[in-house]
């Protein structure tokens, strides 16, 4: 079972690190319950800073409804673009890379891979974790829709290990590619706690997202 968001106030946390800095991949299953706006999958972000953070984005308001992956510091930031666009109730695989301050890359069902090389160098360490928001002092874009199989590495995936992870839309099991880098595995499941499957990265349920029907994860 998924967590269902309303798009209004629910959202899930961890007001501690799960990544710090560069380089950090993100990857989780979405669906989406419309195309007309935009919200927040996966964000690391800083307790006490609007402008730190890397963060993955379902970009409904924008031409095409693309997956953005954007870096932020104060007074810049910098998105990279899938070249696909997701659908409104149907399951989709969201991952981004975030290799280094200038190499951030992102993937639509592992295809459709848009990049950029804007430089971005975080002015603070990455302290806090949140799934369906953008979490920081100003909490704003909240998630309409599911979301399963959250999960985050301190390490650049590749090109290939993100394709592995789609499995041709069966979906592979997250900790199945680079185990040994994974520092949060949240399933999101039905009465599972919330808990971290990996680690000790438990998250905190904000207003009671509900449960849903869970993507196709290969055993």
């Amino acid at each position: 079972m998924a967590r269902i968001f309303n798009g209004t106030n629910q959202y899930m946390k961890r007001d501690s690190v799960v990544i710090a800095d560069y380089p950090c991949s993100m990857s989780c299953w979405f669906k989406a319950d419309n195309i007309t706006t935009t919200g927040v999958l996966m964000i690391c972000s800083h307790l006490s800073d609007n402008d730190n953070y890397c963060l993955i984005y379902a970009a409904g308001t924008v031409s095409g409804d693309p997956l953005i992956a954007r870096s932020s510091k104060p007074g810049l930031g910098a998105n990279a673009q899938t070249t696909t666009g997701y659908t409104a109730g149907v399951w989709h695989l969201a991952t981004a890379v975030f290799a280094s301050s200038s190499s951030r890359s992102i993937w639509l069902n592992g295809s459709g891979k848009g990049t950029d090389t804007t430089s971005i160098a975080l002015d603070l360490s990455l302290d806090r974790f949140a799934i369906g928001v953008h979490y920081r002092p100003d909490i704003e874009a909240y998630f309409a829709g599911s979301i399963a199989e959250a999960c985050v590495w301190n390490v650049a995936l590749t090109d290939s290990e993100v394709a592995s992870l789609y499995l041709n839309g069966i979906g592979a099991k997250p900790t199945s590619v680079r185990p040994d880098k994974v520092v949060a595995y949240n399933k999101l499941l039905n009465n599972d706690g919330d808990i971290d499957w990996w680690g000790q990265n438990n998250l905190t349920a904000v207003n009671s997202p509900t449960y849903g029907d869970h993507p196709p994860i290969a055993a």
